[in-house]
């Protein structure tokens, strides 16, 4: 059966990886079959949402869906009769229903999987999310392995997702398909660069370091703080720049405070999400990546186009994605914040290293994870050429 119809069904319309990887699949999906009819089906909003709309046809599920899937969640955590929990799957799959039958859906992440099913002949996950957040959204029990057993294939967003989707999931390795994430090349004038070095106070040649991701926890907030401080005090200290955060968000006011806390000054500087995180990549001497959980960190690739050179914890795949470029001296153990700034010095005291860094990033990563050489991965797995039933 050829693929002439596809559902995607995602979490939100935010500026974060899996919402980012989804939009860059539809826009490829859209150049490269015209053919194939796509819907889109969103259960939150967010500031993507008029790009979504543009690649394809785009609904947001509306509140009663979102409780009901809620709703299903607790039930099942209760032990309560199965006939309870499915009627609120039943309300939850409503938006699916409505929207027909078709050849392919897919679920891009977790987080789209527990709330029932439309109707389809085959069914696929993208999953973006490792052990902490998968537990949290989809806990281990019964809700789980049923959703579980109404999927025919599953894209893993590297070899650490692999792993916990074939190990600890035990889902049959032939039903798992690994894919690198995407992103997609950004042209950074030379005037916002300088507009990043003013607002943090680094134009007088003092180095800046930068790392972007949603505040949290999860991420490592709290050990970029610890991180810049150990780089040094005084007027020539390098400056740190956290860039991504909802100001409302426990995360963000966890940064908030372990800032005032520290007592850095202007060796700190905060930037709430934005669309111009690239511009602070592209404007900084080294980019590192703190967290403690980050299945695929796309923090690392977006300095690989800019050619900037890279320091990461040991979390997911970085370690793979370094390691296979030939730069997995750039990886320091889970949590050493000490082995991570002595890391930092080294490359902010040595620019010809950081500039040979930045330029194998750039040849490497920086090439093999743009839209034209991800989406054909992601479709293949997607729509098998021996069709889809």
């Amino acid at each position: 059966m050829s693929v002439s119809s596809i559902r995607f069904v995602g979490h939100d319309a935010s500026r974060t990886g899996a919402p980012a990887s989804l939009l860059e699949f539809l826009r490829w999906l859209a150049r490269a079959e015209p053919s194939v009819v796509s819907r889109t089906l969103l259960l939150r909003g967010g500031p993507l949402l008029g790009e979504f709309s543009a690649c394809s046809s785009t609904t947001v599920a509306g509140p009663a869906g979102r409780l009901a899937d809620r709703a299903a969640g607790v039930l099942d955590g209760l032990g309560a009769p199965p006939v309870l929990a499915a009627a609120a799957r039943w309300v939850a799959a409503a938006p699916r229903r409505r929207g027909g039958e078709v050849d392919v859906e897919v679920l891009n992440t977790l987080a789209a999987l527990g709330g029932g099913a439309g109707r389809c002949a085959r069914r696929v996950v993208v999953v973006h999310e490792l052990d902490g957040v998968a537990d949290r959204v989809l806990p281990a029990g019964a809700r789980r392995d049923r959703a579980v057993a109404g999927v025919d294939h599953w894209l893993a967003a590297g070899p650490a997702v692999r792993s916990m989707l074939v190990e600890r999931w035990g889902i049959d390795a032939a039903r798992v398909t690994t894919v690198p994430e995407f992103v997609r090349p950004v042209e950074v004038p030379a005037e916002r660069i300088e507009a990043c070095r003013v607002r943090s106070g680094t134009t007088a040649g003092r180095a800046l370091v930068v790392s972007c991701g949603e505040a949290s926890a999860r991420k490592g907030t709290d050990r970029f703080v610890d991180l810049v401080r150990c780089l040094g005090e005084g007027p020539d200290a390098p400056v740190g720049a956290w860039v991504g955060g909802t100001p409302t968000s426990v995360g963000w006011r966890e940064l908030e405070f372990d800032r005032a806390s520290a007592d850095l000054g202007d060796r700190l500087v905060t930037v709430t999400t934005t669309p111009d995180a690239r511009d602070w990549i592209a404007a900084a001497d080294v980019v590192v990546s703190t967290a403690r959980e980050d299945p695929y960190p796309l923090v690392v690739l977006e300095a690989a186009l800019s050619g900037r050179p890279v320091v990461a914890m040991d979390s997911g795949g970085v370690r793979s994605m370094l390691d296979g470029v030939g730069l997995g001296e750039l990886v320091v153990d889970q949590g050493d914040v000490i082995g991570m700034a002595r890391r930092v010095t080294e490359l902010l005291g040595d620019p010809a290293r950081r500039d040979s860094i930045g330029h194998r990033l750039a040849g490497s990563l920086g090439r093999s994870h743009l839209p034209d050489d991800v989406g054909p991965r992601w479709w293949s797995a997607i729509a098998p050429a021996r069709g889809v039933g």
